[in-house]
């Protein structure tokens, strides 16, 4: 962002997922091979709910983030500023909805780097952090791996980099019949309406392991018919996501991971063969259906391989109370490989002409040299 400006956060929802096992799916393999996706801005805040409608998910979705400070703490409803401030959480993003169709497999949740640059070895850094941060979920059963690297993600199928957990990922999951009326997704009151509107499982008031049951006895009635709402807040007291920070003890920058690509929360179901103990158990794209995608990234980083491999397009009038106007002016550099020796001096520049229109709704206040009142 531009000097004095307050950094925020930039949210899409992938809409359309293409057949994985058509193209490349890792950043290391020939862009011009992906689809390009559409991808829905979600505004931050917003005063209602956002529409969304993929292959395998239709409802709606709402982000909120805690003000950064006191313009942006100004700039949007105040209902929202009064609910941070009850709370620890940094940001929480709510879905509600229903499922198209019923999983053919065990559902998970979590994070997918499905823009990053893997034309580089693990960094031994990232390990270093990664033992730490995977030291303080222990309650869950996670599936990680650091994805094919190199030369073996150009493969067809090569697998991405995941952090990814069942449904119980989720922090609060309400289930409402038909008839019934799902809870309003702009209230501040979520978690305390009870079973009002239907089923309501909450983690901070079951505990991990009586949620994480229910969750699972929930998931094996899982209706096409009743709507699903799925709250996650969770982690955001851990990751600082307008400031691309992580904080584990200390602060540390998420742009020496991810100096140039978005973060993906995704949730899908994969498919098994039903092979013996010690068979692949990759989280391969091949054997994922995909029903949710949200890309997200902090106004601090330069992604200069979105444009091609995204269409954006804008949120609906009327959504977001925040004033828009602001944009990338910075140009930003080319991944680079780091496989072969390659240095960050031989990175080529290119210009973001085009994210003047498709930016054109950040909040001023997020880039700019002007205050605003």
């Amino acid at each position: 962002c531009s000097p004095g400006g307050e950094p925020g956060l930039i949210f899409y929802n992938i809409t359309d997922f293409p057949a994985s096992s058509s193209a490349n799916t890792s950043a290391a393999g020939d862009a011009r091979a992906r689809p390009v996706q559409q991808a829905s801005h979600v505004p931050a805040n917003a005063v209602h709910a956002v529409p969304i409608d993929t292959e395998g998910f239709v409802g709606e979705i709402i982000f909120l983030i805690r003000p950064s400070g006191p313009k942006s703490a100004a700039s949007i409803d105040s209902r929202y500023a009064e609910y941070f401030v009850k709370r620890r959480r940094n940001w929480e993003i709510r879905v509600q909805g229903r499922f198209k169709f019923l999983p053919q497999g065990e559902l998970h949740v979590g994070c997918v780097l499905r823009d990053f640059n893997y034309d580089q070895s693990v960094a031994a850094h990232s390990k270093i952090v990664q033992r730490a941060a995977l030291s303080m979920v222990t309650s869950y059963e996670l599936y990680y791996s650091w994805g094919d690297r190199c030369e073996a993600a150009k493969k067809p199928d090569a697998e991405l980099s995941h952090l990814v957990t069942g449904m119980s990922g989720w922090d609060q999951i309400i289930v409402t019949a038909p008839g019934r009326t799902p809870p309003d997704m702009t209230s501040t009151e979520l978690q305390d309406i009870g079973d009002t509107h239907g089923l309501n499982l909450e983690r901070n008031k079951m505990g991990v392991k009586a949620f994480s049951e229910a969750v699972e006895e929930t998931l094996k009635h899982l209706s096409l018919e009743d709507t699903y709402t799925m709250c996650f807040w969770g982690v955001s007291q851990v990751i600082d996501a307008p400031n691309w920070q992580l904080k584990i003890g200390t602060s540390v920058s998420l742009r020496r991971f991810f100096p140039d690509s978005p973060l993906h929360l995704v949730m899908y179901d994969i498919a098994r063969g039903g092979g013996p103990p010690g068979s692949d158990q990759r989280h391969l794209e091949s054997s994922k259906r995909y029903y949710l995608d949200l890309m997200f990234w902090s106004t601090l980083l330069e992604c200069p391989m979105l444009p091609a491999r995204y269409a954006f397009v804008d949120a609906p009038l009327g959504l977001s109370s925040a004033a828009g106007g602001g944009s990338f002016l910075r140009s930003p550099a080319s991944p680079v490989s780091s496989c072969d020796g390659d240095s960050l001096a031989g990175r080529r520049p290119s210009l973001l002409q085009t994210w003047g229109e498709k930016l054109r709704w950040i909040p001023g206040f997020a880039c700019s040299h002007n205050e605003r009142g």
